[in-house]
């Protein structure tokens, strides 16, 4: 197979990541169906952050802060936790994008280049699995989160999970394929 083109296959990149921030931030909601607690705790960090706490100083986290820093700074400028949250991940894949697009333009050929910097840039911007908790477990468990998210200024949405899903069984197809 012959290596993609340098110009196409960025192109490909950018129009990928221009779709997926789309998708994101197209529809204002932040819907947190899974992990409230880890959520919960990037709320509260995030908020004492923005109040002029220092990480590892004033609180403790097991998480550096560069994990918290682009929340914050987007909140500065005026975002909603929610939405700040969303477009930190869309600027991650962004700063990926160079390194991504090198990785694949030097080692990979033909469409796999395509699909692997596709399926990077959609698993880095969100990763929305469908797997549901157990039931009793979701009985039994207060969900606070929902109502900490609504309240805060504006929220964006994960895209379709559907597209999501399809894009992990191409990988693993490809995947089965190669080897």
């Amino acid at each position: 197979m012959e290596r993609p083109s340098a110009g196409g296959l960025l192109g490909f990149r950018v129009v990928i990541l221009v779709v997926q921030a789309s998708l994101l931030l197209g529809k204002g909601v932040l819907l947190i169906e899974k992990h409230e607690g880890d959520a919960l705790h990037v709320l509260e960090i995030v908020f004492r952050m923005s109040e002029g706490q220092w990480l590892h100083l004033d609180f403790m986290t097991p998480l550096g802060v560069l994990s918290f820093a682009p929340i914050v700074w987007l909140m500065s400028l005026g975002l909603g936790a929610g939405k700040a949250i969303m477009v930190s991940f869309v600027l991650f894949a962004a700063i990926l994008l160079p390194a991504l697009w090198w990785a694949c333009y030097s080692r990979l050929s033909g469409w796999m280049a395509y699909a692997f910097g596709a399926v990077v840039i959609v698993m880095v911007s969100v990763d929305r699995s469908d797997t549901p908790l157990d039931t009793a477990a979701r009985t039994a468990m207060p969900r606070p989160t929902m109502a900490a998210v609504r309240t805060t200024q504006s929220t964006v949405t994960a895209p379709d999970s559907s597209l999501l899903k399809f894009v992990k069984s191409f990988i693993v197809w490809s995947l089965q394929r190669i080897s």
